[in-house]
């Protein structure tokens, strides 16, 4: 993945870009990239968004540490697989169920609302199913 910093003040006002700080390259689009059908690259064309078109089409973000997949988010909703405390010497912890948080009202993530959703909880567990359905795992670089 490349980070791409984009200059368009004729297209993109300040008041319109969007919130991430880098953006990589195959979110925007441009070449041959998952938003035309790579075979390898999950992303998704992000153009209309960045030109203030039309929202995001991301609605799914899976959240790694190493190769261990620690969080799911979908839509407004973060469902928590496993934790940590930073820097911490304790070991991860690991949720089953796992915590689910909604993040437009908790974006702290205090407040685990997974007993009062199951429904979302599983929800989740279906998409990160079919996700790892078709992972086709990279070589590890570490």
């Amino acid at each position: 993945m490349i980070a791409l910093l984009v200059n368009m003040p004729a297209a993109v006002r300040a008041e319109k870009l969007p919130n991430p700080v880098i953006i990589l390259a195959d979110d925007l689009g441009y070449g041959d990239l998952g938003c035309y059908g790579h075979p390898s690259i999950d992303g998704v064309d992000m153009t209309a968004m960045l030109l203030g078109k039309g929202p995001s089409q991301r609605n799914l973000m899976i959240y790694y540490t190493g190769d261990e997949v620690y969080a799911v988010r979908k839509g407004p909703y973060k469902a928590h697989f496993t934790t940590f405390a930073g820097y911490s010497k304790e070991p991860p912890q690991k949720h089953n169920p796992p915590l689910l948080f909604d993040l437009p009202n908790d974006p702290w993530e205090r407040f685990d609302i997974a007993a009062e959703h199951p429904e979302i909880i599983s929800d989740i567990q279906h998409e990160l199913e079919r996700y790892r359905a078709t992972l086709v795992p990279g070589k590890r670089q570490y």
